[in-house]
């Protein structure tokens, strides 16, 4: 799995690392190689996840619901309008405001983006997807 997320990292980030040749130094071109988790479900600009994208000019930041260390409270997604002003300040941190944002949503077993949050709901797992034809694939992720 780890592989699969470093590869799709390398794949989107790349295009940005061609243009970005020109003008960062050696420590900005790694920093936009990076994806980075984080607690918490705001980003204010005191925030460290804030501090650090600005800091290590971070090219990208994975969400996720469940929360290993505090069960009770959720890592970053809580509700549909809560993410919406995350992914806001998140965006705010960057110093060009092109920050990736991933969510850990693979379908099947894996939903971050649940019901219970205000999302659609239960996506189909990628083996499932892949008979689908493209209409109901359009369909599909429409929703998301």
């Amino acid at each position: 799995m780890f592989k699969k997320i470093l590869i799709l990292v390398s794949i989107v980030t790349a295009p940005f690392m061609l243009h970005a040749g020109d003008y960062l130094s050696l420590e900005k071109k790694i920093g936009q190689m990076l994806m980075v988790g984080f607690h918490g479900t705001s980003a204010p600009k005191s925030s460290q996840i804030c501090k650090d994208i600005k800091k290590y000019n971070v090219g990208s930041v994975i969400l996720f619901d469940y929360n290993p260390v505090n069960k009770n409270e959720p890592k970053n997604i809580a509700t549909k309008k809560q993410l919406a002003k995350l992914t806001k300040e998140l965006q705010a941190c960057s110093a060009d405001g092109k920050l990736l944002i991933a969510v850990d949503q693979e379908g099947g077993k894996v939903q971050r983006l649940k019901s219970k949050y205000g999302f659609y709901g239960k996506f189909p797992k990628a083996s499932d997807v892949i008979k689908m034809d493209q209409s109901q694939i359009s369909s599909t992720y429409k929703k998301m």
